[in-house]
């Protein structure tokens, strides 16, 4: 993969970065949770989607969330978003995903058309976000569940109590 190109798109999408081009080829190489389908026009990138498959105990099935979406400008309205969409949503159900969510800016109306048109529809969900974590609030008595498998099958599944 073309780890110099996904750079560059994604600091045209995202904004400057203090992300490198091999730093970018590392982290591909390093997280197996993340799969990256890229869009080609005359052997250069030309649009990338990321997407990562979440598991919880809490659903039966896996879900993808797509993370990114990017099309250069000069490759827009071609058919590179459609199709990569379309290849990753086909990737994913042969890998037994049935659901698939994204997130996108409330405001950014040509991207809710496009998904919109691909089938997604908005559900009425609130999105929070927070960086760094160094400010302490009061919190219930927290406790992590056990890596004894042993453990875990006496019961101890109260992870927040007094909440």
């Amino acid at each position: 993969m073309d780890a110099d190109a996904l750079h560059r798109l994604n600091e045209v999408f995202n904004g400057p970065s203090t992300n490198t081009p091999p730093a970018v080829w590392q982290k591909l190489a390093q997280n197996s949770q993340e799969t990256v389908f890229v869009a080609e026009k005359d052997g250069a990138v030309a649009a990338f989607l990321c997407g990562q498959i979440l598991r919880s105990f809490c659903y039966t099935a896996p879900t993808v969330e797509f993370t990114e979406l990017y099309v250069q400008d000069a490759h827009r309205r071609q058919g590179a978003a459609s199709a990569l969409m379309a290849y990753a949503e086909t990737w994913y159900a042969a890998r037994g995903v049935t659901e698939f969510r994204l997130l996108t800016g409330r405001d950014n109306k040509p991207a809710r058309a496009f998904y919109k048109q691909m089938g997604y529809r908005f559900e009425d969900e609130v999105c929070y976000a927070k960086r760094g974590g160094k400010e302490r609030v009061s919190a219930p008595d927290v406790r992590e569940m056990p890596d004894n498998a042993e453990d875990r099958a006496e019961g101890d599944a109260s992870i927040i109590q007094d909440a």
